[in-house]
């Protein structure tokens, strides 16, 4: 019986054979990775399983409208700053520079969350706005450096506002 080789040498030799090919599975398998890390494409897999588990008429459409997609971010935002200002810590004043030293750092640290969870996707939907030539100059004065939760407020506000002028 002959011995298969390892998936190693396998594909040495299959993208020895087709370089194109080994570029275009290389392509797909790296979008299928940035489908299922982003958002978007969660959502994707997620209708995709439902429409597969369901075998009823297709997937559901992936694409919400502008409105909704506002409003939900809007609605993220909002939860978020609550959870983090409800798990605050308070200042001591008896431990001034300790408790301060702590507040600075759980401050930092939902900038950073902030960032990471929503900075692109208020960046985008504003975007869309602009194309429209719908403005909210509450957005405008923080989306890009909200500096602080009552910053990260207004741009929740201002995302409010913009899915308002929208009819």
């Amino acid at each position: 019986m002959k011995r298969v080789g390892s998936l190693g040498r396998s594909w040495g030799r299959f993208s020895k054979k087709h370089p194109t090919l080994r570029y275009v599975i290389i392509f797909v398998l790296g979008a299928f990775v940035w489908a299922v890390v982003t958002e978007f494409g969660t959502d994707v897999v997620r209708n995709l399983k439902d429409w597969w588990v369901a075998g009823s008429g297709g997937p559901k459409p992936i694409v919400s409208t502008l409105k909704e997609q506002t409003e939900t971010l809007y609605e993220d935002i909002m939860n978020f700053v609550k959870e983090r200002e409800a798990n605050e810590p308070q200042i001591d004043y008896n431990k001034w520079e300790e408790s301060t030293n702590a507040l600075i750092k759980y401050s930092q640290e939902t900038m950073g969350l902030y960032d990471v969870k929503f900075g692109s996707r208020v960046v985008a939907i504003r975007e869309e706005y602009v194309k429209l030539g719908i403005k909210s100059d509450r957005l405008d004065q923080f989306y890009e450096h909200p500096t602080n939760p009552l910053g990260i407020r207004e741009v929740a506000l201002g995302l409010a506002e913009l899915a308002a002028k929208l009819k």
